[in-house]
């Protein structure tokens, strides 16, 4: 009787090799998907501060009255330019720059992520919504930085439209 065995399944070099190469295949790729990381955590806040600027400017026009987003802290305005921690949009029928109750919030928004940094320019802690659609003040211009890099900046400006600035790779966050 001829007995023909073949080999099924592997040895333990082989199982080696594969191993070391995927090893390597992941340190490759690892320190591109931090990146990819971090520009998508970028790209969501900034989406989220011009959708709420958005919407305060329409909700002003629609509604006939002054809407503010501003950043917040316990469901109030916090003076400053930090907002990093969050912002809240939000009627303001008696221009206290505060909500009066939780009917007057539209919307609150809290980031959550340590490494970004969200600073809008000094002198300007808030943007408010004329019914005319129109912000009341001079420009304003929200920073959005990784790591020290400015990567993206929301410019505001006096007739209430806001547009996107993205940056590259060399840019210093402004303080």
């Amino acid at each position: 009787m001829n007995r023909q065995y073949f080999q099924t399944g592997m040895t333990l070099i082989e199982l080696m090799i594969v191993l070391v190469l995927l090893g390597i295949i992941m340190g490759v790729a690892t320190p591109g998907m931090k990146q990819l990381l971090a520009m998508q955590q970028v790209r969501a806040s900034v989406h989220d501060l011009s959708a709420d600027f958005a919407l305060a400017r329409t909700l002003a026009v629609s509604r006939r009255q002054v809407m503010v987003v501003c950043p917040a802290a316990d469901g109030q305005c916090v003076d400053g330019s930090e907002w990093s921690r969050g912002w809240m949009v939000f009627t303001d029928a008696d221009g206290n720059n505060q909500p009066e109750h939780a009917g007057e919030i539209i919307a609150i928004r809290q980031p959550g992520k340590d490494s970004l940094s969200i600073r809008s320019n000094n002198g300007r802690p808030r943007l408010r919504y004329l019914p005319t659609g129109t912000s009341h003040g001079s420009n304003l211009t929200v920073n959005v930085c990784f790591d020290g890099q400015l990567k993206a900046q929301v410019v505001v400006n006096n007739a209430g439209r806001a547009r996107v600035e993205r940056h590259g790779q060399g840019n210093t966050c402004p303080m």
